[in-house]
């Protein structure tokens, strides 16, 4: 038991003296931090989500759950617009589409020659 007091008192200092070379440091690298953060505070301002102004139980409930309605404010539905079909695949002929497969198979079988890289006599890099 007294073992565990002193590891947790030492623990406890250890934390202190951590916070406080941290404040150190700080006030080393950032001569100004203490007045920047005055100036934020005053400079920022003080508007409160709409969340933060309701003040009773059902307000809060009736923001949260909103039964999943649609506002009553909407005009006469929308007619639907028809567009034109989607050239979709499964919409091609059986033939057609071979077709297509053959013409994409023969276009990768073609073999591209090799780009010149100039001739076989030309002077070695020496090293």
């Amino acid at each position: 038991m007294k073992a565990l007091f002193l590891f947790i008192l030492c623990f406890a200092m250890a934390g202190i003296y951590s916070a406080s070379a941290q404040q150190k440091t700080r006030d080393i690298l950032f001569p100004n931090y203490a007045s920047d953060q005055a100036k934020l505070k005053a400079a920022s301002p003080t508007v409160k989500p709409v969340e933060a102004t309701l003040s009773s139980r059902e307000a809060i409930l009736s923001r949260i759950f909103t039964n999943y309605q649609k506002p009553t404010a909407s005009p006469a539905p929308r007619s639907v617009q028809k567009t034109a079909a989607a050239n979709l695949s499964s919409a091609k002929s059986e033939a057609d589409a071979n077709k297509e497969v053959e013409a994409d198979r023969a276009a990768h079988k073609k073999i591209t020659p090799k780009p010149d890289q100039g001739p076989d006599n030309s002077p070695k890099p020496k090293n």
